[in-house]
């Protein structure tokens, strides 16, 4: 097993000066995937391969849950893979940092993230054909996307995000791929769940005493557009048909006014915009309802 930094998937843990005061960085709260999926997921080396990272053992012939998204998926993989465990399924996880789910259409110039979007939903065709029960879930950092392509406002004065050039890139794209990779998704006839929005913490948010980011914030902050980024999420759920649900995690860290920064005595996040590891795995019974649809789908 590897552990690997959600933001620069690095392998090692992110590096904090002598003379910080917040405490060492736990690396019990790093995404940890299989050393073999090293060169499957992660950043936009165009030499990487398009393989999906299986996760738990592998059982020949049964149905198959499929993670797909950015970073948000990623802090999420934790989760899906308690929902799965002593279940008679198989795990796969397509993962590419700061980059949306998409479909775009075949035309030169498309960037990596655009290519993986292409191979995600070749490779689901083809399992398809060939029989394969599966059931996909979709993570996407939300927020970050309508961020990038929303005109500022005083939320953004008061919240100020996390941007950087290729989520902005991306966002763009995401804008016309996005729809078409859900509408890929009913054409193949995957049934497909979508993970609602995910809180982070905003730039230059007040210091904590607790130690980094663990300390409550305000719902409007750490969910920030909430219902702007509900409504998109919604709008593409309509492009998947009946059998789609909404998978809703940040219940569990989020009530009416604020969102946690510790949950059962654990850091809630492990950087500004992702949570770790142990919390994720206390998550897994959001997603234990896919696991069971699928399962009974695949009875039939």
């Amino acid at each position: 097993m590897v552990s690997l930094v959600v933001l620069g998937l690095s392998t090692t843990p992110p590096a904090r000066a002598d003379n910080d005061p917040l405490g060492p960085f736990d690396v019990r709260d790093l995404v940890e995937v299989p050393a073999a999926c090293a060169a499957s997921i992660g950043g936009q080396d165009p030499r990487r391969r398009w393989d999906p990272c299986w996760v738990g053992p592998r059982r020949p012939g049964a149905p198959t849950v499929v993670l797909w998204g950015d970073s948000h998926a990623f802090e999420l993989l934790a989760a899906v893979e308690a929902a799965t465990r002593s279940r008679r399924v198989n795990l796969a996880f397509f993962f590419m940092g700061s980059c949306p789910p998409m479909n775009p259409r075949p035309r030169p110039g498309l960037n990596a993230c655009q290519v993986y979007g292409t191979k995600v939903i070749q490779w689901l065709r083809q399992r398809e054909r060939a029989g394969q029960d599966l059931r996909v879930v979709v993570s996407s950092a939300w927020e970050l996307y309508h961020n990038a392509v929303a005109p500022p406002d005083r939320a953004d004065e008061l919240y100020p995000g996390y941007i950087h050039d290729y989520i902005r890139l991306n966002a763009r794209k995401a804008q016309q791929g996005q729809a078409r990779a859900f509408r890929a998704l009913r054409q193949i006839g995957v049934p497909t769940d979508l993970v609602t929005p995910m809180p982070m913490v905003w730039s230059g948010s007040p210091p904590c005493a607790r130690g980094r980011y663990q300390c409550d914030l305000p719902r409007v902050g750490a969910l920030k557009d909430y219902s702007e980024n509900i409504s998109r999420v919604r709008s593409l759920q309509r492009l998947l048909g009946r059998d789609s649900r909404l998978v809703r995690p940040a219940d569990a860290l989020c009530d009416a006014a604020r969102c946690r920064g510790r949950f059962r005595g654990l850091p809630v996040f492990v950087d500004q915009i992702h949570i770790g590891r142990r919390v994720s795995s206390l998550l897994g019974s959001y997603f234990r309802p896919t696991v069971d649809r699928l399962l009974r789908a695949a009875r039939r």
